[in-house]
């Protein structure tokens, strides 16, 4: 059996049936709400943020974001249109369980996990009284700054060093209207796993999650093949979204990756790179 056979069984079977959203390269597997746990941060709503909303704002170049596969306000319809439903379905479980925090990561490297963590984010700043971080915790090969085109500046390691505050490492990014903020990692780091694991780590997450407003943080993290660095995070995670590739994921990576994962709320797979074909309704 051919490889990606093996990678959409898998994907199709993940403990039970799976809902899948089909869209010009990008297939989403979504696990049934029966298959997850329940709720671990339950709490009121909140009010809207004046922390995220008073950052100033970095104008990204929409030729630059379209060149690297970045939704902007030209991209059509038939290809915003698959993460916006990866959104609303990510969005529903995480507000019915008042969840915060979620992972992107993949089994191996060059799966798309970052592209599609960061027009997941984008998908989700069009939401109204919506507040989105993206945090790169991918400190091996930290690439969020040069997708979305922003310059040498502020940057997480400070942070974790005890040198800066939260409002020094958030970079407001505007794209065509519509604004998030990012946590950036400029270069890689030695220790990665450790300072993921670090208190400082806590410190920082626990932060993020008292922020007031609609707040979603998406972390792009390293694949979890690749090294202990999901594994150290998962612990301050509250459900993962697991990227794979058509004609290179095998389902022996993915068995791989679900052992792994098995200690957060796992909500399904988002193949990539699909050939199979995409009609648009319109």
């Amino acid at each position: 059996m051919e490889r990606i056979k093996e990678a959409i069984k898998l994907a199709k079977q993940q403990h039970a049936k799976l809902g899948t959203i089909q869209g010009p390269g990008i297939q989403i597997a979504v696990a049934p709400r029966g298959d997850r746990d329940g709720g671990r941060h339950a709490g009121s709503q909140r009010d809207e943020s004046a922390e995220l909303d008073s950052l100033p704002a970095v104008k990204l170049s929409s030729q630059h974001l379209e060149r690297n596969r970045i939704l902007t306000q030209h991209s059509e319809i038939s290809t915003a249109a698959p993460y916006e439903v990866l959104r609303t379905r990510i969005v529903q479980e995480m507000d019915q369980r008042s969840w915060n925090v979620v992972v992107l990561t993949s089994p191996t490297p060059r799966c798309g996990k970052t592209v599609t963590a960061i027009n997941l984010a984008i998908s989700i700043a069009k939401l109204p009284d919506r507040h989105v971080i993206l945090l790169d915790l991918d400190l091996r090969r930290p690439s969020v700054t040069q997708y979305l085109g922003i310059g040498p500046g502020k940057d997480m390691q400070g942070w974790l060093r005890g040198e800066t505050d939260l409002r020094d490492v958030l970079v407001g990014v505007e794209i065509g209207g519509l604004s998030f903020s990012v946590i950036a990692s400029q270069d890689s780091v030695k220790n990665p796993s450790e300072l993921i694991g670090s208190p400082e780590m806590g410190r920082l997450m626990g932060q993020l999650r008292s922020l007031s407003g609609n707040v979603v943080v998406i972390v792009d993290m390293p694949p979890v093949l690749t090294a202990d660095d999901v594994m150290a995070f998962l612990p301050h995670a509250d459900c993962c979204i697991l990227t794979i590739v058509e004609n290179q994921t095998t389902e022996r990576e993915i068995d791989a990756c679900q052992d792994v994962l098995s200690t957060t709320n796992y909500l399904g797979c988002v193949l990539n790179m699909s050939s199979q074909a995409y009609e648009s309704y319109y």
